[in-house]
């Protein structure tokens, strides 16, 4: 990935290239975005178990590693973790960013043509922020429902 980094959606969490659901920064540049992972299921169990005030210490951290990535060049993010991936825009067919309700998650999927990548997003405040960010990116590419 190279290029400036335009933005980065610090609070997502999907399957990633696994099955397993993980907490994901994405990073947005003028090529590529890369999902970066920030957490895995230890550190929300672990979270949950400390109750409000673990859960809060733990997204305060998540978070703080996420604005860290602007900072990180491409390279070094898809090095830090193997489960860290890079999908260059031109291999995206198309996004769908769906506003998720009381029960539904708020949620954006990009297909390729060989795989669709889910994550949800966290805080549902920022959809909007969002959908401007992928559609300043991705224009004609991406479907709101």
């Amino acid at each position: 990935m190279s290029g400036e980094i335009l933005g980065i959606i610090g609070h997502t969490e999907g399957r990633g290239k696994g099955r397993i659901m993980r907490k994901y920064a994405l990073v947005f540049s003028s090529e590529s975005f890369i999902a970066a992972k920030l957490g895995g299921v230890l550190g929300t169990t672990l979270g949950y178990s400390f109750g409000i005030t673990g859960l809060a210490i733990y997204n305060r951290s998540r978070n703080k590693k996420a604005e860290k990535l602007k900072d990180i060049s491409a390279d070094e993010i898809l090095k830090a973790d193997s489960d860290n991936f890079m999908i260059p825009y031109q291999d995206i067919v198309k996004v769908e960013m769906k506003k998720g309700g009381m029960l539904s998650p708020t949620k954006f999927t990009f297909f390729t043509k060989e795989k669709k990548y889910a994550f949800n997003l966290l805080d549902k405040k920022t959809f909007k922020e969002c959908v401007d960010l992928i559609q300043s990116i991705l224009q004609d590419r991406v479907i709101i429902k």
